[in-house]
């Protein structure tokens, strides 16, 4: 097998796509749903390194050195795909770093006990050195106690492979695709764990091989596509920003979305604390308005109101909104179908929608803003045999050309420009005010 001779420098090549895409993932650290692929990344590469060093050394105490060393990146590599796709299927998981930091330390243990084997022999009953196709590298023989260490780090491969399948039930059909790619890609190094020995498969460093689908598929997945990165970076900023407050439940009735506007309205309501609301169950809220929990339990959408009489009098508008509504469902897939290779779109909140694209100059702009509201204004929605209602659409638009213009003034004038539309007769386009003008009158 001529290949095998370059071995060694497949496994260097590995580490250095590992560990470049690591380093480009790391500005994404900060994302929702991305804060750990980065690491899990980094520990791949190590897993590489450390198999080469493995295979390149020629004493057989540097082979075990180097054998050592691959088991602390190892056994966190489980750990830590749990962790991107417990985050990535449910932005609700608030405590995850404490779990982490908690289901870490058995894993500590582990690798101090392997790294003192040779005192203690808790862990190893054998230790020896083969040579499979020309490549040679340390063989062990576990003890029951090792071995239990082993099969409590693949849980966790194994609950993220469960956990990430059951997402695949619950995901819109725009992003199923995606999905199953980032779940088909995880699966090969969950599944190698018991194939490899049913295959008889022994090449030292084979294992770290297994980790790139995963980890390729994660960074297209997560990174490159721009309706994973772009989007919900964008949806933040949107959501944060908005003047009224918007709060998002799972079907667990658990808040998984929030913005500031909506936590101060809450402490002003219930007096809870605005920190503790992310993560939480909904409940909290709906134990004491009745008349909306009912509704929220049967998913029925309504308008009510609420009255605060604390220091100040204050009366808030409530309007519970389903989002698997078929309407929206439908419109939000036209919106997606138009902007698919040119912009991005997001919803903000009830029947408001955002697209953010590239024009030219203001009349590009105002051209495409235009077609967009003819073609939804042409589109039908069809919500049963017998009915179907037809869209207008009201825009707002702001454009640019000043790159120290923030998206916050952007989107500001936009939903000013919006309910000038809509104040003026619905279904037509208006143009905002250039955001920088603004803010130097304010100087």
């Amino acid at each position: 097998m001529p290949w095998i001779q370059g071995y060694p420098y497949y496994l260097l090549m590995g580490s250095v796509l590992s560990f470049y895409m690591g380093i480009s993932s790391y500005r994404h650290r900060k994302s929702a749903g991305r804060r750990y692929l980065w690491i899990l990344m980094l520990l791949v590469s190590l897993i590489f390194i450390a198999t080469a060093g493995e295979i390149m050394s020629s004493s057989f105490q540097a082979k075990l050195w180097w054998k050592n060393m691959q088991q602390a990146p190892l056994f966190l590599s489980a750990l830590f795909t749990y962790a991107v796709v417990k985050e990535y299927v449910s932005p609700s998981a608030e405590h995850l770093p404490v779990k982490l930091a908690i289901f870490s330390i058995p894993i500590a243990l582990d690798v101090l006990l392997i790294f003192t084997d040779t005192y203690h022999h808790l862990m190893r009953s054998e230790v020896g050195m083969a040579t499979v196709a020309g490549v040679s590298g340390i063989t062990v023989k576990p003890t029951l106690l090792s071995m239990a260490f082993i099969a409590y780090d693949q849980l966790f491969g194994l609950y993220a492979v469960c956990l990430l399948g059951v997402s695949l039930m619950n995901r819109p059909r725009a992003f199923l695709r995606r999905a199953f790619f980032l779940f088909a890609g995880l699966l090969v190094p969950v599944v190698s764990v018991f194939l490899l020995p049913l295959l008889k498969i022994t090449l030292t460093g084979f294992t770290a091989f297994t980790y790139l689908p995963a980890i390729i598929a994660a960074y297209l997945c997560l990174f490159i596509d721009s309706k994973s990165t772009i989007y919900p970076l964008t949806k933040i900023k949107i959501l944060e920003h908005m003047k009224d407050g918007v709060v998002l439940t799972d079907r667990n009735d658990s808040i998984i979305g929030i913005n500031e506007a909506a936590t101060s309205i809450l402490f002003e309501i219930t007096g809870i604390s605005n920190e503790t609301w992310m993560g939480k169950n909904i409940d909290l809220f709906m134990r004491h308005h009745k008349d909306i929990g009912a509704h929220y339990s049967q998913r029925t959408e309504g308008q009510f109101e609420i009255v605060c009489t604390g220091i100040r009098e204050v009366c808030y508008g409530v309007s519970l909104i389903a989002t698997e509504h078929q309407a929206l469902v439908d419109f939000s897939n036209k919106i997606l179908q138009v902007y698919q290779n040119k912009g991005i779109a997001g919803r903000v909140g009830g029947e408001e929608f955002a697209v953010c694209f590239f024009a030219e100059d203001k009349r590009a702009a105002l051209m495409e803003a235009e077609d967009f509201r003819t073609t939804m204004s042409d589109y039908k929605i069809i919500l049963n045999e017998h009915d179907s209602i037809q869209l207008t659409a009201s825009i707002g638009i702001s454009f640019t050309e000043r790159r120290e213009v923030t998206f916050e003034d952007l989107y500001r004038e936009a939903d000013e420009a919006l309910y000038r539309s809509k104040n003026s007769g619905k279904n037509r386009v208006t143009l905002g005010r250039e955001p920088i003008l603004r803010e130097a009158m304010k100087g």
